[in-house]
């Protein structure tokens, strides 16, 4: 009986290592889209935290000294979002514009600007 119940122990607790031992490191759920947008889900994710930060500071909770080495961070980390998102634009076929209004990145051909919707015709 004992040997049994061993049996079954073992055969269970193989049972739950399966998945940690399959080949499939991540579920496809977790694959995220194209490299645009995981910078975009990155900046906007930084941002929000830099508002986050902002509120803290103004409500008085954090010291203006850690406010500035925080947000600096994060500004630094913005900033290099931007330059690889500028490199690979430079690396797409067809020629780059910025919005006048937004300073978002677009197609030539475009336009209207898809992140604040104003004309691009004046766009260099």
């Amino acid at each position: 009986m004992t040997i049994v119940l061993s049996l079954l122990l073992v055969i269970c607790v193989l049972a739950l290592f399966v998945p940690l031992l399959s080949r499939k490191a991540v579920p496809e759920f977790y694959i995220s889209g194209t490299p645009d947008e995981e910078h975009a889900r990155a900046k906007q994710k930084i941002k929000s935290m830099l508002a986050d930060l902002r509120q803290e500071f103004d409500s008085g909770k954090i010291a203006e000294e850690e406010f500035s080495s925080m947000a600096g961070d994060l500004l630094a980390e913005l900033d290099r979002l931007e330059k690889v998102v500028l490199k690979a634009a430079v690396h797409k076929p067809g020629k780059r514009v910025f919005c006048p209004a937004c300073g978002a990145l677009q197609p030539e051909q475009s336009k209207l600007c898809a992140q604040c919707g104003s004309e691009l015709a004046g766009a260099l």
